[in-house]
């Protein structure tokens, strides 16, 4: 199990189960929003143009005063609301590397702004985001996460993303999880 990750034998954690399904259907709402902002098609006469993309990654994960590392996989989108200023939504699935069977679900909302040019393109985008995550596991623990990163576009369709981003558990922030991905960008 997570150390920092809340006990759920607890009467607290009792209250925490019984908000799961409510806070699972409004992730999984927030997540679609961004995906949807993503396909959305843009003027189809400029080529170069585009409204969003999508991404998968892997991460490397450093827990607060724990020796074990954690690792994680997922993927979300990002869908632009006005100029390098997006949206998105992840869902991820961190666990110790001792025992991945041990792991909890993170589902992501975040704002991000991106320093490019989305007509004119380029080929290294750097980004920092930071928003909301609801990590749930037979109950439900509330994070708040910054970061950033870059994009290295290969192609107009695929690029490779690298990101540190640092999750902060609400009811003590200074319990955190350092996380390192490496991903694939698309668009």
């Amino acid at each position: 199990m997570i150390p920092w990750f809340p006990k759920f034998g607890s009467p607290a954690a009792a209250r925490r189960r019984a908000w799961l399904p409510v806070a699972l259907m409004t992730s999984a709402f927030l997540f679609a929003g961004p995906l949807a902002l993503a396909q959305r098609n843009t003027d189809s006469t400029e080529p170069h143009n585009y409204s969003g993309h999508g991404y998968a990654f892997w991460s490397l994960a450093k827990a607060f005063d724990d020796p074990g590392k954690v690792m994680a996989f997922g993927g979300g989108g990002e869908g632009f609301l006005y100029r390098g200023l997006s949206l998105g939504g992840e869902l991820a699935y961190l666990f110790p590397t001792e025992s991945p069977t041990s792991g909890i679900g993170m589902a992501s909302v975040n704002p991000a702004y991106h320093f490019l040019n989305r007509r004119g393109g380029g080929k290294l985008v750097p980004f920092v985001t930071g928003g909301y995550s609801l990590g749930f596991r037979g109950g439900v623990g509330h994070f708040f996460n910054y970061g950033g990163g870059a994009t290295y576009w290969f192609s107009r369709k695929v690029g490779l993303r690298l990101e540190l981003r640092d999750y902060r558990y609400a009811s003590n922030p200074r319990e955190n999880l350092l996380t390192f991905r490496v991903g694939a960008s698309f668009r």
